[in-house]
């Protein structure tokens, strides 16, 4: 999912793009756990997301805060991908869309899934798990069509099979 983020985003606007694989706004971006200033604790996986997007440190202090985060700081302290002027918002978006619709998509699938449960498991059984996937792949159809389109010098034409 790639979040489009053009203005505030805010308690559980905010927590919403942080669940997003990616978050790409405009300039006049900004976003804010705003929670605790009524009292509350991130109710949508805030407390969850930005911790693992930015660190604990930094977290605790938006978290503990309720500060306001410009687009482009979110962006230097990687609580989001991108920033880019809000007149080109809509391509940078429908760009990346493209970009991400174009690779295979079983093996972006199995990054997401590796990458989401690489928090709860050793590195070992990581490693397992990375070796079952790759056995997995490695019988598609868009692994022999990247095979090939490496071996024929062109792009790959993957088909999600």
């Amino acid at each position: 999912m790639i979040a489009r983020v053009n203005g505030p985003a805010v308690g559980g606007g905010c927590d919403l793009a942080l669940a997003c694989d990616i978050v790409i706004a405009s300039e006049e971006g900004s976003f804010g756990e705003f929670w605790i200033r009524r009292g509350l604790t991130p109710a949508m996986g805030g407390a969850y997301f930005l911790p693992r997007l930015v660190g604990t440190h930094l977290a605790k202090q938006i978290l503990f805060t309720g500060e306001l985060v410009t687009a482009t700081r979110a962006a230097e302290i990687w609580m989001i991908n991108a920033v880019v002027p809000a007149v080109d918002l809509d391509d940078a978006v429908a760009a990346m869309a493209a970009r991400l619709a174009a690779m295979p998509t079983l093996a972006v699938r199995q990054v997401k899934k590796l990458i989401e449960a690489s928090f709860d498991v050793t590195l070992a059984d990581h490693l397992e798990t990375t070796t079952h996937t790759a056995h997995f792949l490695s019988k598609t159809e868009d692994y022999a069509e990247g095979v090939a389109a490496f071996q024929e010098r062109r792009d790959p034409s993957f088909k999600g099979r």
